[in-house]
């Protein structure tokens, strides 16, 4: 795993399953020569064999395939932000907008494994947590692509399921948990509050990265790539803000 290079994360979603599939082996304390289960042997060979298929990925590099970027007439970057029982991740997008049509391509990516001491309680409670690191990975993501893009006005803007989260990043007055205080004032010296938006759990793409399974590495036009269909619409056609004074839903 560690001999995979991928500076920019483009197929992190692909690599955190093989450390999601050693911190299982990590669980049942397996000695380097124990044999594993039947299950978990065919979760190795069909990650090991789809290793083979990503020298057929061919990633588009241009941003846009038709104009150059000083060319657009608008350019945003959307970043989505999500957590799993096993791993958390954020994957940014580019979309440029020339006359009226949008192309939307991935930046950047980061995924990482939810460190055990978050595994050793209860799921429920920890998730707002592993949600939480989520949105700052976003956050940090983001301030990268546009410190390197410095010639570059995006519009910006943060996208996660997280009710509860997002209240806390939205809602200036809203009372934090001792552990969530510090990581959101992060996220606000690089971010604005009404950059943050809300994405129902099957249209947020970095759900990808968070769940163990398969990819199809010879579509380069997948969603992971090219992020949800609504990024190429318009506006009225992306998902509502939820009423955030109501009971949270995680």
């Amino acid at each position: 795993i560690a001999r995979i290079f991928d500076v920019l994360g483009l197929i992190s979603h692909f690599i955190i399953r093989g450390k999601m599939l050693i911190q299982r082996s990590f669980l049942k304390e397996l000695d380097w020569d124990d044999k594993v289960s039947e299950k978990e042997h065919k979760d190795w060979m069909d990650w090991l064999n789809e290793i083979e298929n990503i020298s057929k990925l061919k990633i588009p590099r241009r941003f846009n395939p038709v104009y150059n970027l000083s060319d657009c007439n608008s350019i945003e970057l959307h970043t989505f932000a999500d957590a799993g029982g096993e791993a958390f991740a954020a994957v940014c997008y580019i979309v440029t907008i020339v006359n009226n049509e949008r192309f939307s391509n991935i930046v950047m990516a980061k995924a990482k494994i939810t460190p055990l001491r978050h595994k050793s309680r209860t799921q429920i409670s920890e998730m707002p947590r592993l949600e939480l690191c989520a949105c700052f990975i976003g956050a940090l993501l983001a301030d990268t692509v546009v410190n390197h893009f410095s010639h570059i006005s995006f519009k910006k803007y943060y996208w996660t399921d997280s009710e509860v989260v997002l209240r806390w990043i939205v809602k200036p007055n809203h009372r934090l948990l001792k552990y969530a205080a510090s990581p959101i004032d992060e996220i606000l010296k690089i971010s604005e509050r009404n950059e943050w938006r809300y994405v129902p759990s099957k249209l947020n793409v970095a759900d990808l990265a968070t769940k163990f399974r398969k990819f199809d590495f010879s579509d380069s036009k997948s969603v992971w790539f090219t992020g949800p269909q609504f990024l190429r619409q318009g506006e009225e056609h992306w998902p509502k803000m939820p009423a955030l004074d109501g009971p949270p839903v995680v």
